[in-house]
């Protein structure tokens, strides 16, 4: 059985992550991209054109919240959402340009933030 965090460890891993958010908003906010918003573009990088359900399953996260980060984003213009010609009652999401675009930059600054995070 593993022992659990210590508070003053949790508090320490806390303060590391808010630290690193906070860097990667200041980087991807000249974007127009929000941290968290970077894994809605990496699943659309791979495969554009999901259904909102199977894209907040892939994501990891409900369905309303990824609706509020969806809404927020296709007002950046990173993505757009059609009705679902098969079903009327879903939502496809689909990448615009810009979003597209973005595929040069922000996995680029993952990784600096990453390693700068790490080194």
């Amino acid at each position: 059985m593993t022992e659990p965090l210590s508070p003053a460890l949790f508090r320490a891993l806390a303060k590391a992550f808010k630290g690193v958010n906070a860097e990667l908003g200041r980087r991807l906010e000249p974007h127009g991209v929000h941290p968290g918003q970077d894994y809605v573009l990496d699943e659309l990088w791979h495969e554009d054109g999901q259904p909102v359900g199977v894209l907040a399953g892939r994501v990891g996260i409900e369905v309303p919240t990824l609706v509020r980060t969806l809404t927020r984003m296709e007002a950046a213009g990173l993505l757009r959402r059609e009705t679902d010609p098969a079903d009327g009652r879903r939502a496809i999401v689909r990448l615009t340009d810009r979003g597209r675009e973005l595929e040069e930059v922000v996995p680029g600054i993952l990784a600096d933030v990453t390693e700068h995070a790490t080194a």
